[in-house]
């Protein structure tokens, strides 16, 4: 359910006045694109242009996620607690991330029970 309502976040979200199909198009329509398109082949996948076009989808994938978070707050305490695992984990303290995730669990099952 939360990721189909990402996915529509994602098609109506607008950065720069625009949708992300609308910025995929006018990024595809490029010279430089097209001709990287053209040479795929032979141009290093981790190109500029490759590179650009990551972030351009990061862009409207972190609005999408923003929007979700602030209305979803589940959603956006369980993001909270898998960042804080996270730390727990890069910091060696196994005892707070396994409660942690026992937590993010619980959340887990209250969402899919909607509630």
């Amino acid at each position: 359910m939360e990721q189909q309502q990402f996915n529509g976040l994602m098609a109506q979200v607008k950065v720069d006045g625009k949708t992300l199909a609308q910025a995929v198009v006018e990024f595809r329509n490029r010279p430089d694109v097209q001709e990287y398109v053209a040479k795929s082949g032979v141009v290093l996948r981790n190109s500029e242009i490759n590179r650009e076009f990551k972030r351009l989808f990061n862009d409207y994938a972190n609005r999408a996620k923003n929007i979700l978070l602030n209305n979803n707050p589940n959603l956006a305490e369980r993001a909270a607690l898998a960042d804080a695992a996270d730390y727990a984990e890069k910091t060696g303290n196994a005892e707070q991330m396994k409660q942690l995730k026992v937590e993010i669990e619980g959340l887990v099952q209250r969402a899919k029970r909607g509630y």
